[in-house]
């Protein structure tokens, strides 16, 4: 059974599941799409962040996001990418 890390409770909907292979497959799928690598220490953030979107489409983990981001199209990249990258506006 896939190690499964520590996920804070987002919002009423209560946990998604989330597991070392998960984070894995979100290091390699950012790195292969846009070129960021992402620490280790990243996990949390990444479940922070992705865990929103997950529920806004109505999976139950992001395990199921991943294996619909993969068979799907543009959109959902730009939501997946956006999701995991800092925008910084300087003036």
């Amino acid at each position: 059974m896939p190690t499964r890390l520590r996920a804070p409770r987002l919002g009423s909907g209560g946990d998604l599941d989330y597991t070392a292979v998960d984070f894995q497959r979100v290091r390699r799928l950012i790195r292969g799409r846009v070129g960021i690598s992402l620490h280790p220490h990243k996990q949390e953030m990444v479940y922070s962040r992705l865990a929103r979107r997950v529920r806004a489409l109505g999976l139950g983990s992001l395990r199921s996001y991943l294996n619909m981001l993969e068979r799907g199209g543009k959109h959902e990249w730009e939501h997946f990418t956006s999701s995991l990258t800092t925008n910084l506006t300087s003036f």
